[in-house]
């Protein structure tokens, strides 16, 4: 396996990435800027782009249209323009999110975006599970806690992947289409606090459950049936999150975020990419 750190800036809490498979470059977030950041790993050449929005962002997904938006404590916020600009509030907030901000999001095969939200001290389990569907106003689809990270699906759409961070837990969640609903909630894997807390969600095309490990220093792969069978270790200790991406998706990219303190592992708030060997799913677009 070769990994190699990507010649981008160093992020404080790079996060969220997702491949851009017309325009062939990776997006993702400095959460604490707030900025979004565009890799064109081809090129070698980064854009950033400040946001005027309040920190810190907590996710970022493509639309259908050919935009994207990210997501904030606002709702959801379009982007567009050169360099890219908040166009406004696509979809408004739900009252909790004060309290609990988004932490992360995932576009679901169907269209839908599936947000995950974090108690601000991480502590409590005031965080939640929302749905945001051109359909049907925001809801909430789950409860209870601290820190939501994902959320990831399967290929055909009828998994949905989600880690509660501070519980050392992923969890996995059957999808009612017709419902637009999460149920049989169970455990999926649960993560020793020795090995980091589980952060951010990639699913390959074999069905394999890709984890970042925040402390950990290291993303994880978990068959579909919860069994580790692989690890890829990383020159910093705050691991984010992971996505696919490259020529037929076979490139993994790490994000991470600076420890200022760490001794040994000091690439922290660098983007990695890594040949894993295995392919990935081409990302959803939000319908919205």
């Amino acid at each position: 396996m070769k990994l190699s750190v990507c010649p981008t800036g160093r992020c404080d809490l790079a996060e969220c990435p997702v491949w851009d498979v017309v325009a062939k470059r990776l997006l993702y977030l400095d959460l604490a800027e707030p900025t979004l950041v565009e890799w064109d790993d081809a090129s070698n050449i980064e854009r950033r782009h400040r946001l005027t929005l309040p920190a810190p962002l907590g996710g970022l997904c493509l639309r259908a249209n050919g935009l994207s938006a990210v997501l904030c404590r606002r709702g959801l916020v379009g982007l567009a323009g050169t360099p890219l600009r908040p166009t406004g509030v696509l979809t408004g907030p739900d009252p909790s999110f004060e309290l609990a901000p988004p932490n992360d999001a995932g576009v679901h095969p169907s269209g839908c975006i599936i947000v995950a939200t974090a108690d601000r001290a991480e502590e409590d389990p005031v965080g939640g599970v929302f749905l945001i569907s051109g359909r049907t106003p925001m809801r909430r689809l789950a409860a209870g806690y601290v820190v939501g990270n994902g959320p990831a699906f399967s290929q055909d759409g009828r998994t949905v992947y989600l880690a509660d961070s501070p519980k050392g837990v992923i969890f996995a969640y059957d999808w009612d289409a017709e419902r637009m609903a999460l149920e049989n909630r169970r455990v999926f894997a649960s993560v020793p606090s020795s090995s980091g807390l589980p952060d951010g969600i990639a699913v390959d095309a074999e069905g394999g459950v890709w984890n970042a490990r925040w402390g950990g220093g290291a993303v994880v792969r978990y068959t579909s049936g919860g069994e580790e069978s692989l690890r890829v270790d990383l020159p910093a200790r705050l691991v984010t999150n992971c996505a696919f991406g490259g020529d037929n998706l076979q490139t993994l990219y790490i994000t991470t975020a600076h420890e200022e303190r760490s001794q040994d592992r000091n690439l922290g708030g660098h983007l990695f990419r890594a040949d894993v060997g295995l392919s990935g799913l081409p990302p959803a677009r939000a319908a919205i």
